[in-house]
């Protein structure tokens, strides 16, 4: 008797400090309309304690992002109805996609850098289908980079923090850790983990640039639907889309060997100090040795700020030098640019 009284008097001290401990996980859900109407869709957050401004400001990036994927891909998300976010503490973020659910670290803002948001709802189009180790370096690369391909034709909202913060997460301008060593991307293997993003990303802004973005687009739509992903299948994709030595470009990037078109370094140096990287200069064909290409006056990074062709001698280029300076903070019209000339095929002579 002595003995069960004891038992539940334990019991009672547990559940006294169960229920005067306080709550640490809590949960906010909306619901929103997908762009192709097919019903009403939920986003759950489920966060820590302490985290309700993180929380809202999911509830504020996820759904519009969704929505913008959907009309972007014209593919309406294919996993239901809902999804979870839960929020966790120095966790790997990562895409659960039978679950429907997305773990994220809660210790970034989704609101002034959404990469990492926008990178795992990403991967419930672009997931893998038999082997990440075939996959890594195109499924991660498309992951990080859409984002920047859907903001520069306004598909996200017009906001200028969203490609420098992009970039910057996913190292666009950053040399590689260090002791990190150069590697190829395929196959992947796991001692890889800290270049993967960092060149996938750089391996989609040089593949956009030689199709251009009207045949790009076409490029991850097919990428969505098919399910042999090995790169001979994805170099012959690309090459049915703009006939090039693809393995030749992607050489030192996916594939052993050394760089050739664009090497590792050149998204980080600007030997004219015109403001573009080497990498930009080589997809816009302005001159990597030129501050100014055109003579105009004003420098090419400036005229690629501005929406202007660094080709092209610009009449009033003096006039906008002394409007705007020589390096335009906030504009970002370069890939309007990129957009235009693509449009024509300028691009497209790029070899490799």
């Amino acid at each position: 008797m002595k003995k069960q009284f004891s038992q539940s008097l334990i019991s009672l001290i547990t559940l006294i400090i169960m229920l005067g401990k306080p709550m640490c996980s809590y949960a906010a859900e909306i619901s929103v309309d997908t762009y192709n109407h097919s019903g009403p869709f939920s986003i759950r957050v489920i966060f820590k304690d302490g985290k309700y401004d993180w929380a809202q400001n999911i509830l504020t990036e996820a759904p519009r992002y969704i929505r913008m994927v959907e009309r972007y891909l014209g593919i309406p998300f294919a996993f239901g109805n809902h999804l979870t976010i839960e929020g966790c503490d120095n966790c790997t973020s990562r895409a659960e996609i039978a679950q429907r659910k997305i773990y994220l670290d809660q210790s970034w803002d989704p609101l002034n850098n959404p990469a990492l948001l926008f990178h795992e709802i990403n991967h419930f189009w672009f997931y893998y289908y038999v082997n990440p180790s075939n996959e890594e370096w195109l499924i991660e690369g498309i992951s990080s980079f859409l984002p920047v391909v859907m903001r520069n034709l306004h598909f996200l909202p017009d906001e200028h923090k969203y490609n420098k913060a992009i970039d910057q997460w996913w190292g666009l301008e950053s040399l590689l850790p260090n002791n990190t060593k150069d590697l190829p991307l395929y196959p992947f293997r796991e001692s890889k983990r800290q270049i993967v993003y960092l060149k996938s990303y750089r391996v989609q802004f040089i593949i956009h640039c030689i199709l251009g973005e009207k045949r790009y687009r076409s490029f991850l739509k097919k990428i969505v639907s098919i399910k042999r992903r090995q790169p001979i299948v994805v170099l012959q994709l690309l090459n049915s889309y703009k006939k090039a030595n693809w393995r030749r470009i992607l050489s030192g990037w996916v594939f052993r060997g050394s760089y050739r078109l664009v090497a590792l370094n050149d998204f980080i140096s600007d030997e004219d100090f015109d403001g573009l990287s080497k990498a930009k200069e080589i997809c816009f064909k302005s001159s990597p040795v030129s501050y100014d290409t055109d003579q105009d006056f004003l420098p090419d990074g400036a005229e690629l700020e501005l929406g202007r062709n660094p080709r092209r001698l610009d009449p009033d280029g003096l006039e906008l030098l002394r409007q705007h300076g020589p390096f335009v903070d906030g504009n970002d019209k370069e890939w309007e640019y990129f957009n235009a000339i693509s449009s024509n095929d300028e691009i497209g002579e790029i070899q490799g």
